[in-house]
């Protein structure tokens, strides 16, 4: 509950007993709300910021009695402690009402103001308790939905990030192919070794080797021999 202070609703259409058991109530530092009827103290379940930490309500009010307004009280405000006042005579509605799980408590007329005041303590500790235990499973199932999103958006990562992988992998073996094939088919250093790649190649036939040689030549002599002239040299001849 952290900081929040413990808040009882009384419900009992005689005033006077609202305004003792209010006075009670102020010893021992507890904050209270008084309604006079069962309607009333519904609506103030209903609309409270914060659950009422117990309530206390008389069984014999005029409209809706102690025992029925305890058992709309439960679905309303279950973390909400549930007392009712009650004599003897309504003893059978009671029992129902406790078997049922309506009432937790049963504060018998005339009370006793320190077995009342010890009631309403172990109320106040039992609401805490439950109070923490729901906020802890709350807390609990929350978590664990966060874990489980986590898990999935992890495992959807690790199923793209093993996809980019496998891409990669292709990528690279295809790079090293395509490597391997350019060192078989590289250029010879040398005039011989073009030659001996296009015989072993098919690429011309032997007898056309020499016409592309000196075709070669001739193209080469012509691009020097420009080159010489714009420089003051003069290149010898070719046959």
């Amino acid at each position: 509950m952290g900081k929040r202070k413990h808040k009882v609703l009384i419900v009992d259409d005689e005033k006077m007993v609202s305004k003792s058991l209010g006075r009670i109530f102020k010893k021992i530092g507890v904050e209270f709300v008084s309604c006079e009827n069962g309607d009333q103290g519904l609506v103030e379940l209903t609309n409270a910021e914060f659950p009422f930490s117990l309530i206390i309500s008389d069984q014999r009010m005029p409209g809706m009695v102690g025992s029925e307004l305890l058992k709309q009280a439960r679905e309303v405000s279950p973390e909400t402690v549930r007392f009712l006042i009650s004599g003897y005579s309504d003893m059978d509605v009671l029992v129902e009402a406790i078997n049922k799980g309506y009432v937790q408590k049963y504060i018998q007329k005339p009370w006793d103001i320190d077995d009342l005041v010890a009631k309403v303590r172990e109320g106040l500790v039992r609401f805490r308790n439950t109070f923490e235990n729901e906020r802890l499973v709350r807390l609990a199932k929350k978590q664990s939905k966060e874990l489980y999103q986590l898990s999935n958006n992890l495992n959807k990562r690790v199923a793209n990030h093993k996809k980019s992988i496998e891409v990669l992998d292709k990528k690279i073996g295809q790079i090293k192919t395509e490597d391997e094939q350019a060192e078989t088919v590289k250029a010879p250093a040398s005039v011989d070794g073009f030659e001996k790649m296009f015989e072993e190649q098919n690429i011309l036939e032997s007898g056309k080797l020499n016409s592309l040689f000196h075709d070669t030549l001739q193209e080469l002599f012509k691009q020097f021999s420009a080159v010489a002239q714009k420089n003051g040299f003069e290149m010898p001849g070719i046959d």
